[in-house]
């Protein structure tokens, strides 16, 4: 069984989506609060505005499905 490390859970069925790869990103969860994620961390979701942003300074990656987070 795999266990994630996960910050921003919203959904029952959790799925991971992307993992932090920098020491630490600030991520907004879906009501707004900032969550600090840091390195190894899992995440199931990032705003648009984040997601775009974090993945083109290599801040996450994405994690393709059916692939488990390292």
């Amino acid at each position: 069984m795999t266990v994630f490390n996960h910050v921003l859970g919203t959904d029952p069925v959790w799925v991971a989506r992307y993992e932090v790869t920098s020491p630490l990103v600030l991520a907004k969860s879906h009501d707004g609060r900032l969550a600090q994620c840091f390195n190894g961390a899992c995440l199931d979701w990032l705003n648009p505005e984040q997601e775009a942003h974090f993945l083109s300074l290599g801040l996450v990656r994405r994690i393709k499905d059916g692939e488990s987070a390292k």
